[in-house]
C-alpha cells in the first residue's frame, strides 16, 4: 500500500451533545509485485451524533456516509471456481482479480446505561 490516511475527530457540543466524525483512506493497493494490477483507492467517511449524561448516552452513527463502492480488500491470482471445476473448464484456471466490496452505508443507534 502506497499510502494509509486515517483521521478522526471528536467535537464536544453545548448541553451534553457531541459529534464524530472519521476518514480511512488507502491509496493504489498494488496486487502483484509487478505493480501492474492495481486495485485503485477506497476512502471511508463516518459521522455520529449523540448525547451524553453521567448516567447514560445515546448515538447515532453513520459508517459508509458517502456509500462508497469500492474494495475493502482484493487478491490477483490464477484460480477456478466451482463450476469450472465442475464442468471441467479452464483447467490451468483464469488469471483475475476476487474482491471484497466495503460494507455498505449502515446506520447504528447505541443506548448506554450506567449504573
Amino acid at each position: 500500500m502506497r499510502k494509509v490516511i486515517t483521521a478522526g475527530a471528536v467535537a464536544d457540543l453545548t448541553n451534553g451533545f457531541f459529534s464524530t466524525a472519521r476518514v480511512r483512506h488507502f491509496g493504489d493497493v498494488p496486487l502483484n509485485e509487478s505493480n501492474t494490477v492495481n486495485a485503485g483507492d477506497t476512502t471511508l467517511v463516518s459521522l455520529g451524533l449523540g448525547y451524553q449524561k453521567e448516567a447514560y448516552k445515546l448515538e447515532l452513527e453513520v459508517f459508509n456516509l458517502l456509500n462508497s463502492q469500492r474494495y475493502d480488500i482484493a487478491y490477483n491470482y490464477n484460480y477456478r471456481t466451482k463450476s469450472d471445476v465442475y464442468n471441467n473448464l479452464n483447467p490451468d484456471g483464469v488469471n483475475g482479480t476476487i474482491f471484497h466490496p466495503v460494507e455498505p452505508q449502515m446506520f447504528r443507534v447505541t443506548a448506554m446505561l450506567k449504573f
